[in-house]
């Protein structure tokens, strides 16, 4: 699947941003699903005025029961955060765990993600992720798509100096659009 993702996060010091989204499933046997995505998005820090920002991620979905109307799972994955300045290049590395539902046979996904809390930059950041998505086809047995979703994250981080110097909590939305293929 590709297409483009909006994020909309002040809070963290960041202007709106937008940029490529790309996602990969592979279906291994029955109940087993690897999920990856990426995200390169041109999203200025606020005080710098410049700014891009990568991330990458890996998944193992394990379906609970496979049901055709709605199949539950849990997930176990790792991901990747840069954020780039014409002032500095941070990354942070996350352990993710998580659980969602699969509805209509992968049509719909509901699904929950915790980033536990990293330790290689002085935020510190956990976070929170509930994302959902729709795999619309084109036409009925269209092996074309299209994709669109949302997704709402908390994120807790310390702010290590300035005026704002402190732990805070960050609200955060995505919007996601695109179009994928089946195969």
């Amino acid at each position: 699947n590709m297409g483009a993702q909006f994020d909309h996060s002040p809070a963290t010091g960041h202007r709106d941003g937008l940029g490529a989204r790309a996602e990969l499933v592979l279906a291994l046997a029955d109940r087993w699903r690897i999920v990856t995505t990426g995200v390169f998005s041109h999203e200025p820090k606020a005080y710098v005025g410049n700014g891009t920002s990568l991330r990458l991620g890996a998944e193992v979905r394990y379906r609970l029961i496979e049901r055709k109307d709605i199949t539950p799972f849990v997930s176990a994955g790792v991901s990747l955060s840069n954020n780039h300045t014409t002032d500095y290049s941070k990354t942070a590395y996350f352990v993710t765990a998580g659980a969602g539902v699969s509805l209509a046979r992968d049509r719909y996904i509901l699904a929950w993600r915790h980033f536990f809390r990293e330790h290689q930059t002085q935020n510190r950041i956990a976070s929170d992720l509930v994302e959902f998505t729709a795999y619309l086809p084109l036409k009925p047995g269209s092996q074309w798509r299209v994709v669109a979703g949302g997704g709402l994250q908390r994120t807790t981080y310390t702010q290590p100096n300035g005026v704002a110097a402190g732990n805070r909590t960050a609200i955060s939305y995505r919007l996601l659009g695109g179009v994928g293929r089946t195969f």
